[in-house]
């Protein structure tokens, strides 16, 4: 598979064209050796190496390995140092065979040419090409995690071709016009310390200036990394008044948003069952909030369990007193369903609202269907009630429960208005629910399931059938069990 490099580097094959006219031009128009060379062997002389130069790039990009921890853009920048280099050694060894009698110092400015002009400033212009070509192309988001490219490293680079290349040419100069007479021995060497020191100061600034920006960097990508790992304690300290300043504020604030976001969805998790909010927050992120607003049909089984005596004891109990002794008997509660497989779908003061089978609970500790976990539950809420009242003997009488079990359809859904709405499950079969859990009393058992929960339990659990009785706004009486 074709690299998407290789059209890129192809395109800038005119770099090497560029450099040519420069060269004829130079030669022609400045140099002193050679401008009295014939146009026309100059320009041939030129367009071999020229044509080395495209050649050796070809060669470069079918066989020069791409480290898969170097992204394409560097590895380009290292096809075209490595091309200007080549083409600049041989066209030093062309110009001493068609040149021989010409001063050592024309095929050395050859040489600089390619190698610091070349491999220095016009290397780093191809790289920012390259750069701009691949910026929307696939491959470099596909390998963002691999790269290893340094913005300090970079910049160093920039900088130093940028100042070492005239700082050469001008240091070469000097030399030139000292050997021709124009300026007294010793001068030239004071301008090329002086250019010298002040280049080598210069790439040390840019050094120290590359590596707070490489630690900046790195402090803003750790960031990112921690929190794509769902870390959100990330507050990055880059106290630049830049782009790069603006980038770390912006990660402190998405951060402070998502820890928001993340609180919110907890505490939505507590105002309703964990599975409940789950699947609204993904339905609801996947652009179906039509099906969480008109809601879904599903067979389910609904128990209702109640407390018995709880509004007399109210009346005795101080507010605190009460709701410490009503969240204690909720939080036993709530950990027997979970166990049974069961949904909290609501609390309505003391009673609690269930729903078995609305979704799969993998890590309940009871099996089998949800008309039988829910009987399960049931019984297990029953056992918790007398674990409870030995719990806190100080209570003027015993508390009791009832519990009412009914199988059937229900539309699950969200009602309410746009401002304010509540998940919960509604239909006959939350009615008739309710109506037994308020006949699940004395003579009745505490626990009264209808035949329609019996039937889905199978013979997983032995029920019996404890009478008919006539519920309220159901208009047939209903024969009602036990377990």
């Amino acid at each position: 598979m074709a690299s998407p490099l290789h059209p890129v580097i192809r395109r800038l094959h005119v770099v090497p064209l560029v450099a040519l006219v420069f060269l004829y031009l130079y030669d022609r128009l400045v140099c002193p050796f050679m401008d009295q060379t014939a146009p026309l062997r100059l320009l041939i002389g030129l367009g071999y190496v020229a044509v080395f130069h495209i050649l050796l790039r070809e060669a470069l990009l079918r066989w020069l390995p791409h480290s898969p921890t170097r992204s394409l853009s560097r590895h380009g920048y290292r096809i075209a140092v490595a091309s200007w280099l080549g083409a600049g050694l041989f066209g030093v060894a062309l110009h001493l065979l068609r040149y021989p009698d010409f001063h050592i110092s024309s095929p050395l400015k050859l040489l600089l040419g390619y190698w610091v002009l070349g491999a220095g400033i016009l290397a780093q212009l191809e790289y920012s090409l390259i750069e701009r070509s691949l910026r929307h192309s696939d491959c470099l988001l596909e390998q963002a995690q691999a790269m290893r490219d340094r913005l300090g490293r970079r910049l160093l680079e920039s900088f130093a071709a940028f100042t070492v290349a005239p700082a050469l040419a001008l240091i070469l100069l000097t030399l030139r016009f000292e050997q021709e007479g124009y300026i007294i021995p010793g001068v030239a060497g004071e301008l090329a310390f002086i250019i010298l020191t002040f280049t080598g100061g210069a790439i040390y600034v840019a050094w120290h200036y590359g590596h707070l920006l490489h630690a900046d960097a790195e402090t803003i990508v750790n960031s990112l990394e921690k929190i794509t790992v769902g870390s959100l304690d990330v507050s990055p300290a880059v106290p630049r008044p830049d782009e790069m300043g603006r980038i770390a504020l912006g990660i402190r604030e998405m951060a402070a948003g998502l820890r928001q976001r993340e609180q919110m969805r907890d505490l939505f998790g507590r105002m309703v069952s964990p599975d409940v909010a789950r699947t609204l927050l993904e339905e609801w992120e996947n652009s179906q909030q039509d099906r969480v607003l008109q809601g879904q049909q599903r067979d389910v089984t609904v128990l209702m369990a109640d407390l018995r005596g709880f509004t007399p004891l109210s009346e005795t109990l101080a507010p605190a007193e009460l709701t410490t002794l009503l969240n204690d008997w909720l939080s036993r509660a709530v950990r027997v369903i979970e166990q049974h497989g069961g949904l909290v779908d609501k609390f309505i003061g003391d009673a609690v609202m269930v729903v078995f089978g609305l979704y799969d609970r993998p890590n309940a500790d009871t099996a089998g269907s949800p008309a039988e976990q829910a009987i399960r539950c049931g019984q297990a809420l029953l056992d918790e009630m007398t674990r409870f009242n030995q719990d806190h003997p100080m209570l003027a009488a015993p508390l009791a429960l009832g519990v009412g079990i009914h199988s059937g359809p229900v539309v699950a859904g969200t009602i309410g208005s746009a401002q304010r709405m509540e998940f919960t499950v509604i239909g006959s079969t939350v009615n008739t629910a309710a109506r037994l859990e308020s006949a699940a009393r004395t003579p009745l058992p505490a626990l009264l399931c209808s035949a329609e929960t019996v039937a889905a339990a199978g013979t997983g659990i032995a029920c019996r059938e404890v009478g008919t009785i006539a519920l309220k706004g159901i208009s047939t009486p209903l024969p009602v069990f036990t377990a």
